[in-house]
C-alpha cells in the first residue's frame, strides 16, 4: 500500500476559505467547554476567509499541512512577542483537524515552523496553551516544550490559566 501524500507549504490567499473552515472546526474541538461559548463563537466568527487572506497579504507566516490534498492543519508563527522570555520565535497557533490527529502531522508541522523560524533568524521558540487544553499541553511537552511561565486570560464569565512552553535555541 503506498504511503499517504503529506505536503507542507506556505499558506496563500487561495487558502482563506479552507483556513476559515479549519479554524472553526479545530477551535471548537480544542476549546469547547473551556473558553466560554459566546467568546469562542465570537473568535470563530471573526476568522472569515477575508481575515485569513489579509494576514497572508500582510506577510504573516502560515504553514499548512495537507494529507492527500486535504487541508489537515496549519501553524501561524513569527517573532516572539515576549522578548524578555528569551525566545526569539513564537508559534502563535497550531491546529490539526481532529480527524487527522495522532498520526504525526502536528509534529511535522511544528518542526517545519521551527525550522522556518530559525531560517528567519528567530532562534529558540515558545508557544502558549490553555492549561485546561490538556491534549495541547501534552502535545507541546512531548515535543520538548518546557513550561516557563503562566498567565491568565480573563473572560467575563471565566478566568483561564495559560501556560508558556519554550524550546531553547540549542534544544533538539
Amino acid at each position: 500500500m503506498p504511503a499517504a501524500e503529506i505536503k507542507i507549504r506556505s499558506g496563500g490567499i487561495a487558502d482563506g476559505e479552507g483556513l476559515s473552515a479549519l479554524y472553526a472546526e479545530t477551535c471548537r474541538a480544542a476549546h469547547q467547554g473551556i473558553i466560554p461559548h459566546a467568546n469562542l463563537e465570537l473568535m470563530i466568527a471573526k476568522r472569515v476567509p477575508e481575515w485569513w487572506q489579509r494576514l497572508v497579504a500582510q506577510g504573516t507566516h502560515i504553514l499548512v499541512i495537507e494529507l492527500e490534498g486535504t487541508l489537515a492543519g496549519y501553524a501561524m508563527y513569527g517573532a516572539g512577542r515576549y522578548g524578555s522570555a528569551g525566545y526569539a520565535g513564537e508559534i502563535y497557533e497550531i491546529y490539526i483537524r481532529p480527524t487527522h490527529q495522532g498520526v504525526g502531522l502536528g509534529s511535522r508541522l511544528l518542526a517545519a515552523a521551527r525550522a522556518d523560524l530559525a531560517r528567519l533568524g528567530h532562534h529558540g521558540m515558545m508557544a502558549w496553551s490553555l492549561a485546561d487544553a490538556e491534549q495541547a499541553c501534552r502535545f507541546l511537552e512531548a515535543r520538548g516544550g518546557r513550561e516557563f511561565a503562566r498567565s491568565e486570560l480573563i473572560y467575563p464569565a471565566r478566568t483561564l490559566e495559560r501556560i508558556a512552553y519554550g524550546w531553547a535555541a540549542d534544544q533538539g
